[in-house]
């Protein structure tokens, strides 16, 4: 399933948002709450996550987001892609929490 920007930001309560990107990227800002699992890590560090919960998996241009989206959901979670990334998160002048 894919999720725009927009979308996520009106049912953010909604979902736990992944953001796979590497710590670097992350000096530009990520979802308020998000929690940071880089795509190099998701397969190791999945067991510490609820499948009984609803995730949006976000990166800079939604490319890493759609492998990893992809992935869980093979696993059995309840996911979804957030199209256009971080990228259009900030171009649409959403809140940011920096590190």
């Amino acid at each position: 399933m894919d999720l725009t920007v927009d979308e996520l930001r009106q049912n953010l309560d909604q979902y736990v948002v992944i953001d796979v990107r590497e710590a670097y990227e992350l000096r530009s800002g990520k979802v308020p709450g998000a929690l940071h699992i880089p795509m190099g890590q998701i397969q190791h560090r999945s067991a510490e996550l609820d499948k009984n919960r609803k995730y949006a998996i976000i990166c800079q241009s939604g490319s890493r987001s759609s492998s990893v989206a992809a992935w869980m959901s093979q696993q059995g979670f309840d996911v979804a892609n957030v199209v256009g990334g971080m990228s259009l998160w900030i171009g649409a002048r959403h809140p940011v929490e920096r590190p």
